[in-house]
């Protein structure tokens, strides 16, 4: 798979996100995927597998009572990586959430193999999901 290919994978990913198809994104990322996801709140930490990665968005749609949603506004894309800024939003316990974010996508075999994820206020997202 090339660049282009990789970068409609993730253009797939964050259309299913926002659509809560968990079954098309169990398509787009491997089996073995590891999903790093920093601070220290609920949803922290490394996700290892396509079963807790799958978890880890539904805690996210569980958390917000589905009002979680990731835009992605630019999508930069290299020989084996797909990076991408999001605006992140939602609402929980009466709290809003409104964050930049940049996710550094890579791949094996035409799939997401790895995501880490890097917010540009950490703090605030651990008091959203605290």
């Amino acid at each position: 798979m090339g660049m282009k290919e990789n970068a409609e994978v993730v253009r797939n990913g964050y259309d299913a996100f926002g659509k809560g198809d968990l079954e098309t994104l169990r398509e787009l990322i491997s089996a073995d995927v590891v999903w790093k996801v920093p601070g220290k709140n609920l949803v922290s930490g490394d996700k290892k597998g396509i079963e807790a990665t799958l978890a880890y968005f539904t805690q996210l749609f569980e958390l917000s009572d589905g009002t979680v949603k990731a835009e992605p506004l630019d999508v930069a894309v290299g020989a084996d990586h797909v990076i991408v800024t999001q605006l992140t939003t939602g609402e929980r316990n009466g709290k809003s959430l409104r964050l930049d974010a940049v996710l550094v996508f890579s791949f094996r075999d035409g799939k997401i193999s790895g995501c880490s994820e890097f917010e540009n206020d950490q703090y605030r997202l651990d008091e959203f999901f605290s």
